[in-house]
């Protein structure tokens, strides 16, 4: 039932591209009837060319297989590209699914993942899937039809030499299976890495020692007699390998030689023809890499259910807080009352409360030991965060209270890192919720910021585009830009945060459009640096008890 469930998204990820999985089906099929009808042309061939001396049906037939061949070929060219093609257009959209899920779930939730570990997993995932929904579902499927095809075809052309067929098939798929095993390594053999390791950092760690006692060479020694005990370790699964290999390819040579003989005998007993045995050995070579992809794949598909599950469940993530009242103008008063933090290891092990009031129009800086938790407490004033008890209020009223949109539309974070998008200097201000401004405020804006001072000595102006046109934005006008997009937002609460990078002050613009930001605006600054705690009214100190002790 769970794997039925799994597999639904799948389908609903797959819909924008089902005209091409039709066109897909099609050229299978013309790739499986043309792989199975093979032996049956070979067949008409040989017993034209053989029995009859009909010279002009077997050119015809030899053209005809010919055609056949080049058509397969062709096809199953033509179907790969399809679904190579459907494979990265369905990774590209699972991606950018992930990013969009990621980019609205609460931020404690990925903060317990490693993120360049969450990536790099979920790549691969995404990988199998793709390739699970395209080159081996669809291989399975070709694979299925052009092995009924050809069975078909070799019951139809000599029944007795079809059972010995597709018994000697059976036999060479589970012996090929055997051989291209890959050995297990065992977990002594990462145990004895692990040792070796741990001998190097020890020796390391006591060189002074070893060195004035004059016992390098001792522990050179020492050190080489585990790795030789490792690297003998490690030839016996290679050994046993290379034996049972041996032993395989042996029977499948003494299979290989009675099926000769007993071929041979039924050619003398005239049950068999020769174009029968040329057809029937065709239909073997065919079919036996067909079940050897077939059972190779079978892996696969595991694997990818493995991944679509793990997808599946991070995509089915739901953000619990909703909300629901609207917010109107407001003067972007700010007060935490009790709060204690719940989530993961940051207030859960103390039994401190943080209190906090921020007044409208006050520009207050916050320095902690832990910006970890810094950042979790105004997360939970913007509603990114529920994990918590206490009380949050934004001009008196509750934040549960509120939508989170409402909120996020009073309220911009601006940290001077934030990369630009790749498109014109124009859309890099007018980002997000302020992307239908008019021309009129966006030039206003670029004015105030000094955007337009950049912007005159581009080559396009404001529709020069970034890291295109020749514009490789510097950090100053990186930071003018980022500060023109939040005063476009005319946000009511400005979250300014130097953890990441800091803001070049020395720069006369950054500086003044950095001014004109938290001018009139309940701002809260990040920082420890002194340049930018004395913009604030206030300082607040937070030790790790999120203790606040306030510098006027």
């Amino acid at each position: 039932m769970s794997e039925t469930k799994s597999i639904h998204p799948l389908i609903n990820w797959c819909k924008p591209y089902r005209a091409f999985f039709w066109l897909i089906i099609a050229i299978l099929l013309i790739v499986s009837v043309s792989t199975a009808t093979l032996p049956l042309v070979v067949k008409v061939l040989l017993d034209r060319m053989l029995a009859y001396r009909d010279q002009g049906t077997a050119t015809v037939m030899m053209f005809a297989l010919i055609s056949i061949i080049t058509v397969r070929a062709v096809a199953s060219h033509f179907a790969n590209f399809i679904l190579c093609w459907t494979a990265g257009k369905l990774s590209t959209d699972l991606q950018a699914r992930l990013l969009e899920k990621a980019l609205v779930l609460p931020v404690h939730q990925l903060e317990r993942y490693d993120l360049k570990k969450f990536y790099t997993d979920s790549i691969s995932n995404i990988t199998k899937i793709s390739d699970l929904s395209t080159q081996v579902f669809w291989g399975q499927v070709k694979d299925i039809l052009t092995c009924a095809g050809l069975i078909a075809i070799m019951f139809y052309i000599n029944r007795e030499a079809s059972v010995l067929g597709i018994f000697l098939i059976l036999i060479t798929v589970l012996i090929v299976q055997i051989i291209n095993k890959e050995p297990n390594r065992p977990d002594n053999q990462f145990l004895g890495v692990t040792k070796s390791s741990d001998l190097f950092r020890h020796i390391m760690k006591h060189v002074r020692s070893i060195r004035i006692d004059n016992g390098i060479s001792q522990e050179r020694n020492n050190f080489y007699q585990l790795l030789e005990k490792q690297r003998v370790f490690s030839l016996r699964p290679i050994i046993g390998s290379f034996l049972s290999r041996l032993l395989a390819i042996a029977a499948f040579s003494l299979i290989l030689l009675a099926v000769f003989y007993y071929l041979l005998h039924q050619y003398h007993l005239y049950k068999l023809t020769f174009s029968e045995m040329i057809a029937m050995i065709t239909a073997v070579g065919l079919l036996t890499p067909l079940l050897i992809q077939f059972l190779n794949r079978i892996s696969t598909l595991n694997e990818g259910r493995i991944a679509l599950q793990q997808l599946n469940e991070f995509l089915s993530l739901e953000y619990p807080y909703k909300g629901g009242m609207a917010l109107g103008v407001i003067q972007g008063a700010l007060v935490f009352e009790d709060l204690k933090l719940q989530n993961g290891d940051l207030l859960a092990n103390t039994s401190s409360h943080f209190s906090l009031t921020i007044q409208p129009k006050e520009r207050v800086a916050l320095a902690a030991t832990n910006l970890k938790t810094l950042k979790s407490i105004l997360d939970c004033a913007l509603g990114f965060n529920q994990s918590y008890s206490g009380r949050i209020t934004l001009d008196g009223i509750d934040i549960t209270m509120l939508k989170i949109e409402e909120i996020g539309a009073k309220v911009v974070w601006i940290s001077p890192d934030m990369p630009l998008l790749e498109d014109t200097l124009a859309a890099n201000v007018a980002y997000g919720t302020m992307h239908c401004a008019t021309e009129a405020q966006l030039t206003a804006i670029a004015r105030v910021s000094h955007v337009t001072d950049f912007a005159r000595e581009m080559p396009y102006g404001f529709q020069t585009r970034v890291n295109k046109d020749a514009l490789v934005p510097s950090n100053e006008l990186k930071q003018c830009t980022l500060l023109a997009r939040a005063l476009l937002k005319n946000p009511a609460i400005v979250i300014i945060d130097e953890s990441l990078a800091e803001f070049e002050l020395n720069s006369e613009k950054v500086n003044r459009a950095l001014d004109i930001l938290i001018q009139g605006r309940t701002s809260i600054i990040i920082s420890t640096r002194q340049p930018m705690t004395q913009k604030a009214q206030k300082i607040v100190c937070l030790d790790d008890l999120m203790r606040s002790t306030i510098f006027k």
